[in-house]
């Protein structure tokens, strides 16, 4: 299923900040970062800087300079990226950046940003809310840890009581991107895994063929097993 007590490598690093955080903890040693590390930190600080300034001709080459530091990082995930570790101080600037934004297309460049960073905030849903009011450029340019983290906020937001049909409609659109790239990247499993936690199968009609395969797979294994 969706919802799984395994923890993500993004969910790991926001228990470890928490737990820094507690009162009793002792103060952790700072990590010595390598040069190219502090090169990073320190790039990613000035391109906040530029996006804080009045110069407004500086915000699209910053947010693309930005856009480009993460999706290197994040295409695989076998640990938190760096950029979004980086980040993690800048996330409320960020949000307040974007609601100073007039030009639209700079400014759903900068939703889809935040949506990625908002995998290691502690706000719920932020993922989902400023993916929604992103560029919608292909979700899987972020790679499959951010594509897995939208499926188990969309679990959450879906099950929320009192949602407008207009709300629906936006979870529903996104719920298919997802699936979409599931079966593009033979995750049929968690694509099924996330419709059935939004009560949705229906969805899957369109992808008649991935389901008989899927239930190919199901078969064989369950032969196998009795034959063991």
């Amino acid at each position: 299923m969706v919802a799984t007590t395994q923890q993500t490598p993004v969910e790991a690093e926001k228990k470890k900040s928490e737990e820094k955080k507690a009162p009793g903890k002792n103060e952790p040693k700072k990590e010595e970062m390598s040069e190219e590390d502090q090169k990073l930190e320190e790039d990613l600080n000035l391109l906040v800087q530029r996006l804080s300034e009045k110069d407004t001709s500086l915000y699209k080459p910053a947010l693309e300079t930005m856009r480009s530091l993460i999706r290197a990082s994040t295409t695989s995930m076998t640990s938190v990226p760096k950029p979004l570790k980086f980040m993690r101080p800048h996330y409320n600037k960020m949000k307040e950046i974007y609601l100073g934004m007039q030009i639209q297309d700079v400014k759903k460049m900068c939703a889809d940003i935040i949506s990625v960073l908002a995998m290691t905030s502690d706000e719920r849903t932020d993922t989902i809310n400023y993916r929604i009011l992103g560029s919608h450029e292909p979700i899987g340019d972020w790679g499959h840890e951010y594509v897995r983290h939208l499926a188990m906020e969309m679990s959450e937001e879906w099950k929320k009581e009192g949602l407008s049909d207009a709300r629906k409609n936006e979870l529903l659109t996104l719920t298919q991107q997802i699936v979409a790239h599931h079966m593009k990247h033979n995750a049929e499993v968690e694509a099924c895994d996330l419709l059935i936690e939004i009560e949705r199968l229906d969805l899957l009609n369109s992808y008649v063929q991935v389901c008989w395969k899927i239930r190919a797979i199901f078969v064989k294994r369950t032969i196998l097993a009795n034959n063991r």
